[in-house]
C-alpha cells in the first residue's frame, strides 16, 4: 500500500484524482496511477502527491523518474518518518541502477562506399625495362631403365648330359630292380609251367607225387605272378622317373616291352638317345 495519510476535501478535483490514483495503484494499474497522481499534483502541488507519484514510478520499474520525484519530495522538508522512508527508497533505486547493465553503444553507421564512377582512372604505368623471364632448367635426361635380371639357368639346361634319364641314379635303380623282378617272376612262371607239363606227362611214380607237383606248380605260379607284378611296378616307376628327369622330350623317350611265351618271359628296354 502507498505510504500516505488520508486527506480531507474529497470534493476537490485534485483529491478525486489522488483517490483515483490510489485505487489504480492498489489494483496494480501503475500506469493509470502515475497519470492520476500527475493530474492531482498539477491541480494542487501538494508534497504528498509527489511521494505517491514517485512510488508509482518505482512500481513500474522506472527508477530515474522515481529518484527525481523523491528528491523533489525531500526538498519540501517532510516529517522525519516520511524522510526516512523516502531516503530508503532512494537508496534502493540507486542500487538497482548501479546493478543494471550499461546500455550497449549505438553502432556508428559506416560511410557509404564511393561509387566507381566518381573514381579517377588509374594513371598509366610508366615504361620500365622488363626483366628477362627466367628460363626453366632443362629437364634431366631420363635414367635408363634397369636391365632385367637374367633368369636363372634351369637345372635341366645346366648340363646336356645331366638331364638325361640314364644319368639319374633313382631312375636306373628303379628300372634295374624292376627288370630283375620281372626276370625272376617270369622265371618262376616258366618253372611252374614246366612242373605242370611234367605232371601231365605222368613222369612221376605215384598219384600223390602228381598232386604235389601240381600244388608246387601252383605255388610257383603265384610267386612268379607276385614277383612279376612287383617288377613291372618298379619298371613303371623308373619309366616315370626317367620321363620327369628328361622333361618329357622326344629325345628322352623310354620304351619297355614285355613278352611271355613257352620259352619264358622276355623284357625289352629301349630309349631314344
Amino acid at each position: 500500500m502507498l505510504l500516505a495519510p488520508r486527506t480531507v476535501g474529497a470534493d476537490d478535483a485534485a483529491e478525486r484524482e489522488f483517490r483515483r490514483g490510489v485505487a489504480s495503484y492498489e489494483a496494480g494499474h501503475h500506469d493509470e496511477a502515475v497519470d492520476a497522481f500527475a493530474r492531482a499534483y498539477a491541480l494542487d502541488p501538494k508534497p504528498l502527491y509527489l511521494f505517491t507519484w514517485a512510488q508509482s514510478e518505482v512500481a513500474r520499474e522506472r527508477c530515474p523518474e522515481a529518484l527525481e520525484l523523491f528528491r523533489r519530495y525531500l526538498a519540501t522538508d517532510p516529517p522525519a518518518e516520511n524522510r526516512r522512508a523516502t531516503e530508503s527508497r532512494i537508496q534502493t533505486c540507486e542500487q538497482k541502477l548501479a546493478a543494471a547493465p550499461a546500455p550497449a553503444p549505438t553502432p556508428t553507421p559506416e560511410p557509404p562506399a564511393p561509387t566507381t564512377s566518381a573514381l579517377p582512372p588509374p594513371p598509366a604505368p610508366t615504361a620500365r625495362a622488363s626483366a628477362p623471364a627466367p628460363v626453366p632448367p632443362a629437364p634431366a635426361p631420363p635414367s635408363p631403365a634397369p636391365a632385367p635380371a637374367p633368369a636363372p639357368a634351369s637345372s635341366d639346361a645346366s648340363s646336356a648330359d645331366g638331364a638325361r634319364w640314364w644319368s639319374d641314379p633313382a631312375a636306373l635303380a628303379l628300372l634295374g630292380s624292376g627288370l630283375a623282378g620281372v626276370g625272376v617272376g617270369a622265371g618262376l612262371l616258366g618253372w611252374s609251367q614246366s612242373k605242370v607239363g611234367e605232371a601231365r606227362r605222368q613222369e612221376l611214380d605215384s598219384y600223390d607225387a602228381h598232386l604235389a607237383a601240381l600244388e608246387g606248380a601252383r605255388d610257383l605260379r603265384v610267386a612268379g605272378g607276385v614277383t612279376l607284378g612287383l617288377g613291372l611296378a618298379l619298371v613303371t616307376g623308373g619309366v616315370v622317373r626317367a620321363v620327369l628327369v628328361g622333361d618329357g622330350s622326344a629325345g628322352d623317350a623310354v620304351a619297355v616291352s614285355l613278352g611271355v611265351g613257352p620259352a619264358g618271359a622276355r623284357v625289352g628296354l629301349a630309349g631314344a638317345f
